[in-house]
């Protein structure tokens, strides 16, 4: 939000997909934590995806499990080597991570609508593999509505940084927020 992906967005959603699925609400920079469009506590791995957790579905050990379970015999190689096998054309691979990733955009669809979302942005490990997530996501976001066929969805600009620059600028705009409204405060005494 603050140099990245999300550009001049005054409503975005960013997510971070690798371990578990993270995610920020932010309007206007704000995150958004409660109320009616955002989920609780405006996380979305307490999504529930077909009746389970959605990090049932979406997570590393998520994916390693479904392709283990489609092909016993090759174990259960990491995420990347599953999208390598999914480049390479491996069918199974192919049909995994692309449920994985329709899995997201369904459940995340609905508060995208309700929130107002302008921008959708991934970042992560898994974001690495933009060329299969993107389109995959894109398919479960339209399941949900097709106006969510014009929602802008990108890839994280600086993912490795963007935790650091987020939590930075955040502290700073907060305190110049701060030293605002002493100023407005130390106008207006008489």
């Amino acid at each position: 939000m603050a140099l990245g992906a999300a550009g001049d967005s005054r409503r975005a959603v960013c997510l971070t997909l690798g371990t578990g699925v993270g995610s920020a609400f932010l309007a206007d920079g704000v995150p958004v934590k409660a109320g009616p469009d955002v989920p609780p506590d405006g996380s979305c791995y307490l999504l529930q995806y077909r009746g389970r957790p959605l990090e049932e579905t979406v997570s590393r050990r998520a994916i390693r499990r479904a392709y283990a379970a489609e092909m016993p015999d090759a174990g259960a190689p990491d995420v990347r080597a599953i999208a390598e096998a999914c480049r390479a054309g491996d069918a199974v691979a192919v049909a995994v991570l692309g449920r994985a990733f329709a899995a997201l955009g369904e459940a995340v669809g609905p508060f995208l609508l309700r929130f107002g979302a302008e921008v959708l942005i991934v970042g992560g490990s898994m974001a690495g593999s933009w060329d299969i997530v993107e389109p995959a996501v894109r398919q479960g976001l339209v399941a949900v509505h097709p106006q969510l066929a014009a929602l802008p969805l990108r890839k994280a600009a600086r993912s490795e940084e963007a935790g650091l620059v987020g939590a930075a600028w955040w502290a700073w705009t907060r305190e110049f927020g701060r030293r605002q409204a002493a100023r407005r405060e130390v106008r207006a005494e008489p």
